[in-house]
């Protein structure tokens, strides 16, 4: 059993945030529990990224982020893992690029409240292929 929080107790702790929109916005309703709660976790490492200038030549920000850490975060398998970043792909959340020779994949975190423009098509499609 554990105590209750008095006054500011709450505020010692460090919080994942994750959107409510992706609860409660039809569009997100196809995605797991655990895939909206590795995409939070991707979205707190976007504010490492930007602190270690982690971007592209674009300036877009990307994360590094190991199938084995969602494993250890979220306390599953690896297929489970692997099913889950391909749900966050497959629903446009993240991009994940491959950079080969030992070197680990880049997973540019998307914006989740906006929808790509239509200047910004090219670079995504470079950044897929």
């Amino acid at each position: 059993m554990f105590d209750f929080f008095y006054g500011s107790d709450s505020e010692q702790y460090q919080f994942y945030r994750v959107p409510q929109v992706l609860f409660t916005d039809d569009r997100f309703k196809s995605i797991s529990c655990e895939a909206k709660l590795l995409y939070g976790f991707l979205l707190d490492r976007t504010s490492l990224s930007k602190k270690s200038k982690w971007v592209d030549a674009d300036g877009k920000t990307y994360v590094f982020y190991k199938q084995e850490n969602a494993q250890e975060s979220l306390n599953i398998g690896k297929d489970k893992a692997v099913k889950i970043f391909v749900e966050l792909e497959n629903i446009g959340l993240i991009i994940r690029k491959k950079q080969g020779q030992g070197k680990p994949t880049k997973i540019y975190v998307m914006n989740f409240s906006k929808p790509v423009s239509k200047s910004n098509t090219k670079v995504l499609q470079r950044i897929k292929s």
